[in-house]
């Protein structure tokens, strides 16, 4: 192609500075825009390495008779689960939903797989393999039976990071077949979002061997409000009742397995900016605990799991040392009045254990037809900051002639000099209850077992034993008022609480392609900010461009109507006029976009892809 030189006249200096800053505005927002989405994307996406199944883990799906597995790759893999009741004959096939994410996640795994396995037979030993085109990654779980007529088993804790010394028995506990479930009420990793969202990853790789085993139960703490987005936890975790990625106002659940009801509720609602969960949560758990009552011959058992306490016996200034807790004022009377039988908690990096307590007040000192709720405490399972305080002495008034401290009897004394404070204490124990956790089985309608158990050895046991229980015998007058006051409530709030109004993730179709939930690719997983600058940059060009344009327009009439411009100054090809197509083509512009960079091939990759 023949270029012939510009012909200096009047206009030709202004010319060149118009199109030089034109150039480097463009180049300047190109680069911006770009550097959006290189991050940390592996150019080597064939490599094996890259397809590996990462933290793979499973939950119930909206039934017990449902299950969701989920795990993480590098790249994107196209992938499926192939799954049967014995290990030779895997007949059945899911194809997962996937998402790419990188909120909070910028130097971790991105892309995150759903995928559900509908009404799987109960009681039944399932085989299930993760497979893409680089390798299979074989596991099982097992279906719990139908009915109430059989003793479901469960692990339980709070508050476990990656450097706890207990996942190694969580993971015997898992494979000994025990268990319907484990249940983590709050505080993973510490945080999810650390070293840009590697630490979790190691956690999720950590409890892969014993998540993918057992449906790991979860609700959420503290740690996972994310700057109030919650959004590594709703994109690791998927739950009963709601869509994947779990929703904001969906961060609540309940399921049936065997004579129990199981209530899985935020308290974090109470402490982030946006009061509207409040009142959503608390008439779903009104409506949710009248529907349990009304079904309670079929599941008698309704136990509830929350992260942080109501009550508790630590020094650190927590809710939960506060007369007038947060958690406390919007829940105690609900799960008062709806006659829940057990509360378990964490938060506190200690064990403790209630009596039935309502209102500052006991009801009973022991744990046979509690009129009020048992609130235990669970939140020692291992963390990097080690223990929580306690202002008291330990309390342990079971049996002081058992170094584990058993419940004898299922009745509990209590200790005036000991307990003088606080007195809804009946064991408490700080520092040495750290790296412990806790199991229980309710065996049938009446009799539930709990332990908290270190090494292999307990710290507390008891017997729960109950009658035929209902809803707590109060005024209607009280009734009412609370669901009033929650009605008020949730009437002075907008219906707009489902997510955050940032977006944190894209959709990946079935063929590879991405589709984001901006309107621009090119700003995935990044605030509304960068949108306002990067939008705002590319006008400013546009503006430049556009005067440009003038300028040489009312220069034309001065110069050669038949020069064109290729100095191979600045980037090589730059703008010209092709001198055979000169009336036709006033100003042709050119910018080389093929210069091999990451950068450049994945922008024009993914505006191919819009």
């Amino acid at each position: 192609m023949m270029f012939t030189r510009i012909q200096c006249l009047g206009g030709f200096r202004i010319q060149m500075f118009l199109q030089t800053l034109a150039l480097l505005c463009l180049f300047t927002t190109l680069t911006s825009v770009m550097s959006v989405t290189s991050i940390n994307e592996p150019s080597y996406y064939t490599l094996r390495e890259n397809c590996r199944p990462h933290g793979i883990h499973i939950a119930f799906g909206n039934t017990t008779q449902d299950i969701v597995i989920m795990w993480s790759s590098v790249a994107n893999c196209s992938s499926s689960v192939k799954y049967g009741d014995t290990i030779q004959n895997k007949k059945y096939k899911a194809e997962p939903t996937t998402v790419f994410f990188n909120l909070t996640n910028s130097l971790a795994r991105h892309y995150y797989y759903h995928a559900v396995l509908k009404d799987l037979k109960p009681n039944t030993t399932y085989y299930y393999s993760i497979v893409n085109s680089k390798m299979v990654t074989p596991a099982y779980f097992k279906t719990p039976p139908k009915g109430n007529e059989w003793s479901p088993s469960f692990v339980l804790f709070g508050d476990l990071g990656v450097e706890s010394r207990i996942h190694p028995t969580l993971t015997n506990e898992a494979l000994s077949g025990k268990y319907s479930a484990f249940f983590h009420i709050g505080d993973f990793a510490y945080n999810f979002e650390d070293d840009g969202g590697q630490n979790g990853d190691e956690f999720m790789d950590i409890i892969q061997d014993y998540a993918k085993y057992v449906p790991y139960m979860t609700a959420p703490g503290n740690h996972e409000i994310d700057n109030e987005t919650f959004a590594q936890y709703r994109y690791r975790f998927s739950m009963p009742g709601t869509s994947w990625p779990m929703k904001m106002n969906k961060l609540w659940y309940s399921f049936d397995i065997g004579p129990v009801h199981f209530i899985s509720y935020s308290t974090e609602v109470f402490f982030i900016k946006d009061t509207r969960y409040i009142a959503a949560q608390s008439a779903w758990l009104i409506e949710d605990l009248d529907k349990a009552n009304k079904q309670r011959k079929d599941h008698p058992w309704i136990i509830a799991v929350g992260h942080r306490p109501m009550y508790c016996s630590n020094s650190n200034d927590d809710d939960c040392t506060l007369e007038n807790s947060e958690v406390k004022v919007h829940l105690e009377n609900i799960f008062y009045i709806a006659g829940v039988d057990v509360i378990f908690e964490a938060h506190e990096h200690s064990y403790e254990r209630l009596y039935p307590v309502y209102d500052g007040k006991v009801v009973s000192e022991n744990y046979t037809d509690a009129a009020a709720p048992i609130h235990i405490i669970t939140g020692a399972a291992g963390n990097k900051w080690g223990s929580d305080p306690m202002d008291r002495d330990a309390v342990n008034v079971t049996n002081q002639e058992l170094l584990y401290n058993h419940t004898v009897d299922n009745n509990s004394t209590f200790d005036e000099n000991v307990n003088s404070t606080g007195n809804w204490t009946a064991f408490r124990q700080s520092g040495f209850s750290l790296d412990s956790y806790g199991r229980f089985t309710v065996y049938n309608c009446t009799h539930l077992f709990w332990e908290q158990v270190q090494d292999g050895k307990d710290l507390d046991s008891i017997w729960i034993v109950k009658g035929e229980h209902t809803k707590n015998n109060v005024s209607k007058e009280l009734q009412k008022k609370i669901i009033k006051n929650v009605m008020d409530q949730l009437a002075t709030t907008t219906p707009k609480a489902t997510t955050p109004p940032i977006a944190v993730g894209t959709h990946v179709k079935a063929n590879g392609s991405q589709h984001s939930v901006l309107s621009s690719p090119f700003l995935k997983g990044k605030s509304s900010q960068t949108l306002i600058i990067s939008l705002s940059a590319v006008g400013g060009c546009i503006l430049i461009l556009i005067t440009v344009c003038m300028v040489i327009r009312s220069n034309r009439n001065k110069s050669s109507p038949v020069s064109s411009w290729n100095d191979g100054g600045f980037v090589k090809r730059s703008f010209y006029r092709n001198i055979k197509n000169l009336e036709n083509d006033i100003m042709s512009e050119e910018l080389d976009m093929h210069d091999g960079s990451l950068p450049t091939s994945k922008l024009l990759s993914e505006n191919m892809d819009i």
